[in-house]
C-alpha cells in the first residue's frame, strides 16, 4: 500500500505511544514550564554535544566512502544541517569543560 503521508508522518504515526511519551516527558515539562534545574540542562548541553559530535563524524565517514557525487552531497548537506558551526568547533568545547 502506498501512502501520501510525508515519511516523518507515517514514523511518528507508527510510534505513537513512544512520541507521546517523548512529549510528555519531564524534561519536557519542566522546559516549557521554564524551571528545568540548571543541573539538568547542563548535562542535557553536554550530552548534546557528545551526540552532534560523533554524529558529524559518522555522517563525514559516510561521506568520505560515498561512491557518487550525489551520495557525496547528501551526506555533506547532513552535515552542514546538522551544524552550521561545522561540527561544533573548539570553541564550543571550551565552553562545555567550563560548566
Amino acid at each position: 500500500m502506498i501512502s501520501n503521508n510525508p515519511f516523518s508522518e507515517e514514523l511518528q504515526h507508527s510510534c505513537y505511544e513512544i512520541w507521546n511519551k517523548i512529549l510528555n516527558h519531564r524534561f519536557i515539562f519542566e522546559i516549557q514550564q521554564d524551571n528545568l534545574p540548571l543541573n539538568k540542562f547542563i548535562f542535557y548541553l553536554k550530552q548534546d554535544h557528545i551526540f552532534l559530535t560523533e554524529f558529524c563524524k559518522l555522517l563525514q565517514t559516510s561521506a568520505n566512502i560515498a561512491n557518487t557525487k550525489e551520495e557525496i552531497e547528501f551526506f555533506e548537506t547532513l552535515i552542514n544541517n546538522t551544524s552550521s558551526l561545522k561540527c561544533l568547533p573548539p570553541p564550543m568545547d571550551r565552553f562545555l569543560s567550563f560548566l
